[in-house]
């Protein structure tokens, strides 16, 4: 995903929204959240990573809580190295209102705020006022079994 204008959007506390994608073929349709000036503690000093889970085309079929992890990488544009990775864990200790869909709304967004400083940014990640973030669901358990393959 590509974070275009990102000075403005630092500058303004302004959330960029990756547009939706899905864990997998049919599975749970999620949205990056980033906050280019960071959120609560990190707020001025970090950019913060956050997930939601989306209503998606498979919902009905999936195995709920959504339980496992979601790897945010922030690119680095000069070389394929030294990239930024932050790992977002759904587990027990992760709260219900995140881990579940309410009445065909997003879930509640759940991630970190000190993601990357931004004294880190400059030159590698943050060229021509544009981030790329690739992002990498890992499920533990996706589709129930006994609706596995039905359309």
């Amino acid at each position: 995903f590509r974070l275009t204008d990102f000075v403005s959007k630092r500058c303004c506390n302004e959330i960029w929204r990756s547009p939706p994608f899905y864990s997998s073929p049919g599975g749970y349709k999620m949205i990056l959240n980033v906050y280019a000036n960071g959120r609560d503690s990190a707020k001025g000093t970090h950019i913060s990573c956050y997930a939601s889970l989306v209503p998606g085309e498979y919902d009905d079929t999936l195995e709920w809580p959504f339980q496992g992890k979601v790897k945010v990488t922030l690119l680095n544009q000069t070389e394929n190295a030294n990239h930024k990775t932050v790992f977002i864990t759904y587990n027990s200790f992760t709260p219900e209102e995140c881990k579940f869909l309410t009445e065909a709304k997003m879930s509640e967004e759940w991630g970190v705020s000190h993601f990357v400083p931004h004294c880190d940014l400059c030159p590698l990640y943050d060229r021509r006022n544009c981030l790329y973030f690739k992002v990498d669901v890992i499920a533990i358990s996706e589709t129930k079994p006994w609706l596995a393959g039905l359309d």
